[in-house]
């Protein structure tokens, strides 16, 4: 077990005595070093009156410039606050960390004490106590991390697809997989989805706490279910539910909003395939205006193509490309709501 080891210094008093044909200077307990920074080897010799207050100090045995002379060998043991008395110090360069951010002539100055010999006074070690403390021991994670998660169907029908992905997965293209391969899952039966088959879930699952995925499921005579699911790592679980299912609305118009500064005078609504292709063949507006501010309803039954593509419901996305009245573009891909079939354009859009 490893041990951490507190040093507890006991200080031994003793007089010290004055160098021989030293000069006394009477000093208060404020007083620093300060006079003589970079006056190295340099020995002075304090005079400290009685009843001294404590002063900061900076170190133990060797001393900051900044340090309060009197409560530095008070600290050492070489003098009282209740009788103050005489001390040498000999002015010395002291170590880098001593320079506190500033660098000017003497900025590393410390001083130590000397005895009546001249000898630099060290802390004795013999007075110096180990006191070990241990440790908490370390005690590792013993759990082990989920190898999978289920999904319980409880919808009333049986499952033919089952797509669960987040947003980041359908950006580059990795959410349309059926994660019931070619099976099925009838009503009130589960599965196991293994993380080693599916690393993209387990790396969002168990290592992006908070994201929320989408559960996409598809069940006979092509009904819909969808639940926004957040995971839980204690409970793995999720539960499809009938009032999961989605209700099918009739795809007859879609709202195209322009929130930018400048009219709209053209609108392209690209598929994949035509996206593919370059396929600007079907301008949508057709003469029309969308003004800024202004909201234009496209009837989709003019466009047998879009409501072809709209009512698929797939997760794919479409490429919006539209010009404003000084002929400049601007494009966003829209990933259809299919509860609410709105694309707003705004000046963020620009290119």
């Amino acid at each position: 077990m490893k041990q951490r080891t507190l040093l507890v210094c006991i200080l031994i008093v003793f007089a010290l005595p004055l160098l021989p044909g030293s000069e006394v200077t009477s000093i208060t307990w404020e007083t620093t070093a300060q006079e003589y920074k970079g006056r190295y080897t340099e020995k002075i010799t304090f005079q400290l009156p009685p009843n001294g207050t404590p002063k900061p100090v900076y170190g133990f045995g060797e001393y900051a410039w900044n340090s309060s002379i009197g409560s530095a060998a008070v600290a050492m043991d070489l003098l009282t606050y209740k009788d103050g008395g005489t001390v040498t110090i000999l002015i010395v360069e002291g170590p880098e960390y001593y320079k506190s951010g500033e660098t000017y002539e003497g900025w590393n100055t410390t001083f130590v004490f000397l005895d009546a010999k001249g000898n630099i006074i060290k802390p004795d070690e013999a007075s110096i106590m180990y006191i070990d403390i241990p440790e908490e021991p370390f005690e590792p994670v013993s759990t082990p991390s989920p190898k999978s998660f289920t999904v319980s169907n409880n919808t009333g029908t049986t499952l033919t697809y089952l797509g669960i992905f987040s947003s980041d997965m359908r950006a580059v293209g990795v959410h349309k997989k059926n994660l019931l391969a070619n099976e099925r899952l009838p009503n009130g039966q589960s599965v196991q989805i293994y993380f080693a088959e599916n690393p993209d879930l387990e790396a969002v699952i168990l290592y992006r706490y908070g994201q929320v995925l989408q559960v996409d499921a598809t069940a006979e005579r092509q009904r819909e279910f969808r639940y926004e699911w957040r995971p839980d790592t204690n409970n793995l679980q999720i539960i499809l539910l009938p009032e999961h299912e989605r209700k099918q609305k009739s795809l007859t118009s879609l709202a195209v909003i322009n929130e930018g500064e400048y009219a709209l005078v053209e609108l392209y609504l690209l598929t994949p395939a035509m996206e593919a292709k370059r396929d600007y063949s079907k301008e949508i507006l057709q003469g029309q205006v969308i003004r800024s501010g202004e909201t234009c309803v496209i009837d989709l039954m003019k466009w047998p193509y879009l409501r072809s593509f709209l009512e698929k419901q797939t997760q794919d996305l479409l490429s919006v490309e539209a010009y404003d009245e000084d002929g400049y573009p601007l494009f966003q891909f829209w990933l259809p709501e299919y509860e609410n079939l709105e694309i707003t354009l705004s000046d963020w859009d620009y290119l």
